[in-house]
């Protein structure tokens, strides 16, 4: 039991990482394209 709820907590961690790393991704790809905008503008 112990062993599978470690694999599951540590499955959730590295999920929430990547969710973590994605929704960073996405925002700085949002914040340049904003820039560009205002740089076209």
């Amino acid at each position: 039991m112990a062993r599978r709820y470690g694999v599951r907590a540590i499955g959730g961690l590295i999920l929430n990482g990547l969710g973590l790393c994605i929704f960073i991704g996405i925002a700085a790809l949002i914040m340049l394209i904003v820039n560009a905008l205002s740089h076209i503008h």
